[in-house]
């Protein structure tokens, strides 16, 4: 029976590269969209942008340490490479989007209290007249 050479679907660094710029990608992607949103009512806009990024980087390392996988791709093909190669999409796919959903609402939140003047006190009594 002869040997024969099936060539991977990707190339294994080009995958490492491509998950690794969309993992870094996504949360300033998503601060961005909240950012341009809520742009002329934000008064801190830096710190917005900047607490935001870290936001999303933090509830992705959350994410991460659960470790669940959900099989968004499903390809047994003939060399192992292409196994491994569907193994770490669906581990970046599933990482990527629980990351998305749970970094929704504490951006919008941060954005909210980024918005707030600050001259403006919470305690009317401690106003100056």
């Amino acid at each position: 029976m002869p040997l024969t050479y099936a060539p991977p679907l990707v190339d294994p660094t080009h995958l490492a590269l491509i998950t690794t710029v969309v993992l870094y990608v996504w949360p300033a992607v998503l601060v961005a969209i909240v950012a341009l949103v809520r742009w002329t009512r934000l008064r801190q806009r830096l710190a917005f942008l900047v607490l935001g990024y870290l936001t999303c980087t933090g509830i992705e390392l959350f994410a991460r340490s659960i470790g669940y996988t959900f099989a968004w791709a499903r390809y047994i093909g003939a060399v192992q490479q292409d196994r491994i190669l569907v193994a770490f999409v669906n581990a970046s796919l599933t990482l990527s989007a629980a990351s998305v959903v749970l970094s929704v609402l504490p951006v919008i939140w941060l954005a909210r209290i980024c918005e707030q003047p600050k001259s403006q006190s919470p305690n009317p009594r401690l106003e100056r007249p």
